[in-house]
């Protein structure tokens, strides 16, 4: 049924303490796990992301390929991880996030009935943010 290849490119930088969530949350996805690939490039560091997502690799029930990179920024972290990807498209995700269980099957079945050049989607919080961080999340998006 699917023919292609999503490459989802995480910028992350000292997010030991979230990554983890992030990339259990795609073991989660209704997608088929042999159609996603995860390129991690971490952006120089400093705290245990290394550690931890080397474990994870070896548990992970797909594809994660990571990069670690001398501090540059987001930017040139996506571009770099745009550049090792080998699917058709290119999604990106912030390691602070959780990817909805149905985020990629949504994003094929667009792809199969919109043929769209782009796409974006909704941003949401966790019942679980403080007013603070839900503050933040609106501000930003």
């Amino acid at each position: 049924m699917y023919n292609y290849l999503f490459s989802i490119i995480i910028p992350c930088y000292n997010r030991s303490d979230e990554i983890v969530d992030l990339l259990h949350s795609f073991n989660q996805q209704t997608f088929p796990k042999e159609h996603f690939e995860v390129l991690l490039v971490d952006d120089g560091s400093t705290d245990r992301t290394a550690e931890i997502v080397g474990g994870l690799i070896r548990s992970s029930l797909f594809q994660i390929r990571f990069f670690q990179r001398d501090h540059e920024g987001p930017g040139p972290a996506r571009n770099f991880g745009m550049s090792q990807a080998e699917g058709e498209y290119f999604l990106f995700i912030d390691s602070d996030c959780i990817a909805d269980p149905k985020w990629l099957s949504e994003l094929a079945l667009a792809i199969a009935n919109e043929q769209p050049d782009a796409f974006g989607g909704p941003d949401s919080v966790l019942d679980s943010f403080t007013p603070l961080q839900k503050a933040i999340d609106y501000s930003m998006t």
